[in-house]
């Protein structure tokens, strides 16, 4: 080796302190690590490591001077070998490969190779042919080790030097044929290591694209994977599970990758998969959930190739099982605890691991959320049906029936649409197994029950009568895991109740959570308190009672020091907040100075959980208080800005994967590795808790900046800019929280910079704004940050955000939002923006095309694979534009409306269905005598399909678009009959009847009801004599009304109701109907409808003129009026004649 040829005694000096670091005594091995430091940082220290590994008899010594060699050659290529010492490197490496005995040296050896092949090929035009002579002379030797050298090699190559490998593909694909065929199971093994390997450069690097019609290269070695999978059944057998970890998580790359690469290879994976998850005892649980981990990915990336292929009934099958047969919590981390003191907790390894039930949950929800459920409902609910009706009082028939029920609670949330339908059915089946003998069976009822409480409203809270007593008797039970699912049973179901329904219960459920807050395990103590909070939160005024008591138990948990128990203390500061909004400012502030004593001390631990929580309090009490939290403002914003910022930058972090002796190949030539490119083998860890941290703060800023009326204008520059570096982060959902700060910004401008006037539909188009030029500062920063994640974005759910920003801005200052300014008041509609959105209604933006639609047959967007949240988000929009723009929106609408249609369809999934229509009712009504001239024909037989439908939902969206049809011809001034939608009257009167006859809908879905009798008010309105108005009140109105739910459709319904009266229609001329009308329009005016008071005055001044107009009719009508009514009817007659014009009832 030349001039770099080192002197004997410095490399026995070498191999002898390598030796020494095997020594017992720390105090030789850090003697000799001072020593081996220097050497290292010789510049002929590559031929030092390379003399070394060939002299030296101790394979220890050879091992990890081959490990040093490999990092030590990143430094020195360019810096300090000549291109003759290069070439010497090259050859002196294969030698060292070549004749090495021991397989451990050997694997360390070929990564030093593959180091030198990344430095010798990385020029453009390098080339190493001696390198894969020896791979190809070693793949053919007779001897096994040698071709297990080859593999060996070929498996340190490939993430290296991947794109030189390919083009040998017809070679490597005959070796590997037959390696994988091999005698010897080692070579077997290291062929398929091998071979995986290279599929995963193939998964992340490879150019896909053929040319010239030539097979696609990557395609030739997935046609491996059967002889691949048949290797890894071996190795399963001879206990090398390792190894087939490795593979799989190869599969998991091919998987996610957007091209076909494993398409055509399910029929083969998919069996092996499942045999995997379902060896149990046979094989280590790490094993099988690298299984269910390929299993998650096919869900996730190929879901209608599961679907297509018949493989979800087999899928389901194995989950089961798998929870049938497993001893796991269902309720999964519902558990999660801090430790009892004096408690046991030998086994906290195993329990931090995965677990048959953990992964055969994790499977089913990926494959609930993701599989087109035209190929999951079915299979589903006949396993549910089956095991919940297992009657079997044996272990056997439990464990049937807690898979019943678990496989139903993980399915809630990915099949709510569906599983709405079918309460009627499931709900008894699991009323019935929460008083099953079996504890595991309860605990999933239970389970099973809070599940559908989050993700099946508002249908299943029409059973409270039957679902919070099951709630009470599980938590008034002995067991504490019992206890625990019940509290989350009852903060699921009571957070969204009304006070009138919570209220029969409240004592009962207070009474034994205020026992188990004082008593309970932790976990116990916990869940009671955001049991508790959710209460708190439902009952609104009637908590007032149990205020002192609660807030007393939560401010002595505000004092625990001890960091076990963060939780538990966070969790009493977080509850204390959402009690400030059930019960007020004035009866909370007794106990203000002490949650913001225990906030700062919070803040100053510098704890991320602590102070999430912490954060999420100040949102909570910011609601609360309003303007009555400023003086706090100055301190809060700072301080959480300054907290977000430093998150935002301390959510990732990156550690080495070096192991043992890692720290001994820190060295000075970091920089020059750097510099070469070179920065080692990281990963990116995600810190969760910081991610949650920072969320959080920018849900206080949020409330901050929205509920203080203007305190957090000051601010402004400095949250624009935070908030614009949240938008910059890795994670979507800190991007989405940062969108939602835009509005509650312009906002907080607009509350010291208050508009001109109220903005007006198209006024841009006159070049007259209505925000002031502080406020259109802010909302240009606002808007352009979310045209930017328009068009970058790549996760749907913080795109959806971004869009439901600009929505919001634009329905708060108008047309401004949308328009660019042209200069000298010239404003142009933002073709960026509308772009986008008929881009996203098309399914064609980024962040729906990344994946591939499951390539062969993958049917496209209109397979009902879209995001809802980002279409109902888009939906919305282009119902907002409608309004914002005026008839300027037209020239979009063309190109927007047909893709919304294809929604509409029958095939399409009720949200879909409900959307579209809501949708077209939307613009519709905005666009009024225009849009609907225009659209109205082409629209007329879809919103007549939606009327029929059978979703209430949709039926809804339709009674209000074909409201707004009448409406806005009638405006149209187009005649009596509307241009022919008159004609049609008695058929749409009997489409719309049945929602107003169903008895149960009134209870059910008073909101459709609502909508069905606006919808026919506006067309009594817009065509009187097109309908027999007597028989339309007597038989429809008059059972519907008053309005129950949405009192968006108050004006136009009562106000036709009055106008028939006023112009003395014929029909309701009789005394009868006119004391029926009346009562409804008494109803409304009462101190407990939620009428808004405009129309409530516009009533009032109505029934003022009917008594002074009708004279003896009208006293006729008034003498048949119920007692009570009368009395109401007084007080109003009364309060007009005195001058006021709000009702007092």
């Amino acid at each position: 080796r030349g001039a770099l040829a080192p002197h004997a005694a410095i490399m026995a000096s070498l191999e002898n302190l390598l030796q020494q670091l095997q020594t017992p005594d720390n105090e030789v091995i850090k003697h000799a690590e001072e020593q081996l430091r220097v050497v290292l940082k010789r510049p002929d220290c590559v031929s030092l490591l390379m003399d070394t590994v060939s002299a030296s008899s101790i394979e220890f010594v050879r091992h990890l001077g081959a490990i040093l060699l490999r990092h030590r050659l990143r430094g020195h290529w360019d810096k300090r070998l000549s291109t003759s010492d290069r070439e010497l490197v090259k050859q002196g490496v294969l030698q060292l490969l070549g004749a090495e005995p021991a397989r451990l040296v050997r694997k360390s050896l070929a990564s030093a190779v593959a180091e030198v092949a990344r430095l010798a090929l990385e020029p453009q035009g390098s080339q190493w042919p001696e390198l894969f002579q020896v791979i190809s002379g070693c793949a053919s030797a007779g001897n096994a080790e040698q071709r297990e050298i080859a593999y060996i090699l070929l498996l340190e190559l490939a993430p290296v030097v991947g794109e030189d490998l390919l083009p040998h593909y017809a070679t490597l694909r005959e070796m590997f044929s037959s390696a994988l065929a091999d005698s010897d199971d080692r070579v077997r093994t290291a062929a398929m290591g091998a071979v995986s390997a290279l599929l995963a450069y193939i998964a992340k690097y490879a150019d896909m694209d053929t040319a010239d019609g030539e097979p696609n290269v990557g395609m030739q070695f997935v046609d491996m994977v059967p002889a691949l999978l048949h290797v890894a059944s071996q190795c399963l057998v001879e206990g090398k599970e390792d190894v087939v970890c490795d593979v799989l998580d190869v599969f998991s790359e091919l998987v996610a990758t957007p091209f076909p690469l494993i398409n055509d290879q399910l029929g083969v994976l998919l069996p092996f998969l499942l045999d995997v998850m379902r060896a149990d005892q046979a094989l280590e649980i790490e094993t099988r959930d690298s299984a269910a981990y390929v299993l998650n990915a096919l869900a996730d990336f190929k879901p209608k190739l599961l679907g297509r292929g018949g493989f979800v009934p087999k899928i389901l099958e194995v989950v089961a099982w798998l929870i049938a047969t497993s001893h796991g919590s269902v309720a999964g981390n519902i558990f999660e605890r801090p430790p009892i003191e004096g408690e046991d907790n030998e086994d906290d390894e195993d329990d931090d691991g995965p677990t048959s039930q953990g992964m055969a949950q994790s499977l089913l929800d990926m494959v609930a959320l993701k599989v087109p459920q035209a190929y999951l409902l079915d299979p589903m609910m006949a396993i549910v049906l089956q095991c919940l009706g297992n009657e079997d009082p044996t272990p056997a028939g439990a464990a049937q029936r807690k898979a019943g029920v678990c496989i139903l609670a993980v399915v809630c949330e990915g099949c709510q649409e569906y599983l709405r339908t079918q309460i009627s059915l499931l709900l008894p089946l699991v009323l019935r197994t929460v008083q099953d003998d079996s504890p595991e069976v309860k605990e999933g009822a239970c389970f099973c029950l809070g599940q559908m409480a989050e993700h099946l409203s508002p249908e299943i809270f029409l059973y409270d009568n039957e679902i919070l007593p099951a709630a009470i008797a599980t938590i008034e039970g002995p067991s504490q895991n019992l206890q625990c699912v019940g509290c989350y049973l009852i903060e699921n179901f009571c957070e969204s109740l009304k006070p009138a329904k919570v209220q029969p219960y409240l004592g009962r459920m207070m009474a034994r959570l205020l026992q188990l807050l004082q008593q309970g395990r932790p976990d116990v103590q916990e869940k009671s308190i955001t049991a508790i909070a959710a209460l708190a939160i439902a009952s609104e005024e009637a908590f007032s009672p149990y205020l002192e008591a609660v807030s007393s138990l939560l401010l002595k948990l505000l004092e625990v020091t001890d960091e076990k128990y963060r939780r538990l203390r966070g969790g009493a500061l977080e509850a204390l907040g959402q009690i400030s909004i059930a019960v007020g400012p004035a009866q909370f502030r007794p106990y203000l100075e002490p949650c913001m004593t225990a906030c700062s001390i919070n803040l100053s631990i510098g704890d991320s959980e602590l102070t999430e929580y912490t954060f999420c309090f100040m949102a909570n009490l910011i609601k609360a208080f309003g303007p009555q939290f400023n003086s706090f403002v100055p301190h809060l914003i700072p301080s959480l800005l300054g907290t977000i910022k430093e998150a935002n930058g301390n959510a990732l972090a990156y550690e080495s994967v070096e192991e043992q002796y890692a720290h001994l190949l820190e060295n000075d030539d970091a920089e020059d590795e750097k510099e070469d490119g070179f920065d080692g083998k990281m990963l990116v860890n995600i810190h969760t808790s910081v991610v949650d941290m920072e969320k959080a703060g920018l849900a206080a800023l949020c409330a901050a900046i929205g509920f203080t009326n203007g305190a957090c204008e000051p601010y402004t520059a400095d949250i624009l800019e935070t908030v614009e570096q949240c938008f910059c982060s890795w994670m979507s959902n800190i991007r989405s929280a940062a969108a939602e700060c835009l509005l509650p910004l312009v906002q907080c401008s607009m509350s010291k910079y208050p508009p001109l006037r109220d903005w007006q539909p198209a006024e841009h188009a006159a070049g007259d704004i209505a925000i002031q030029e502080h406020t259109q500062e802010v909302v240009t920063v606002a808007v352009s940050l979310c045209t930017t994640a328009l068009q970058e974005d790549t996760e749907k759910d913080s795109v959806a955000s971004a869009v439901s920003a600009i929505k919001d801005i634009c329905e708060f200052v108008g047309p401004y939002a949308l328009c660019e300014d042209g200069g000298q008041g010239n404003y142009q509609i933002n073709d960026v923006v509308m772009t986008f959105v008929l881009l996203l209604l098309k399914g064609k933006t980024q962040c729906q095309t990344l994946v591939d639609e499951d390539a062969a047959g993958g049917g496209g967007f209109d397979d009902a694979d879209h995001d809802s949240v980002l279409m109902d988000a888009v939906c919305d929009f282009v119902g907002m534009s409608a309004k914002c723009l005026g008839i300027h929106a037209i020239p979009y609408l063309d190109a927007m409306l047909p893709e919304v249609v294809k929604f509409a369809k029958p095939t399409r999934p009720t949200s879909d269905r409900a959307m579209a229509l809501g949708c077209i009712a939307e613009v519709l009504h905005h666009l009024g005598a225009e849009g609907c001239k225009k659209y109205g024909e082409d629209l007329l037989g879809i919103i007549r399909e939606g009327l029929k439908d059978p979703a209430h939902q949709v039926k809804n969206n339709a009674a209000f678009a074909i409201g707004a049809l009448a409406e806005g011809l009638a405006s149209a001034q187009l005649g009596p009959g509307l241009g022919g939608l008159a004609s049609k009257y008695p058929e749409l009167l009997e489409e719309l009847r049945p929602m107003l006859t169903d008895p149960v809908a009134r209870e059910s879905h008073p909101g459709m009801v609502d909508n069905a009798a606006s919808a026919l008010c506006r067309m009594i309105s817009a065509a009187p004599d097109a309908l027999p108005v007597g028989q339309v009140f007597d038989h429809l109105l008059y059972p519907a009304l008053p309005l129950r739910a949405d009192m968006v459709e108050a004006m136009p319904t009562y106000g036709t109701l009055c106008n028939l009266i006023l112009r003395q229609h014929p029909d309701m001329m009789d005394p009868e109907r006119l004391s029926r009308a009346l009562t409804i329009l008494v109803a409304a005016l009462r101190d407990d409808a939620v009428t808004p008071e405009e129309v409530k005055m516009s009533v009032a001044q109505s029934i003022g003129q009917v008594y002074s107009s009708l004279g003896d009719l009208a006293v006729q009508a008034i003498g048949r009026l119920p007692a009570d009514v009368q009395s109401a009817l007084a007080s109003v007659l009364e309060t007009i004649q005195a001058g006021s014009l709000k009702p007092q009832a």
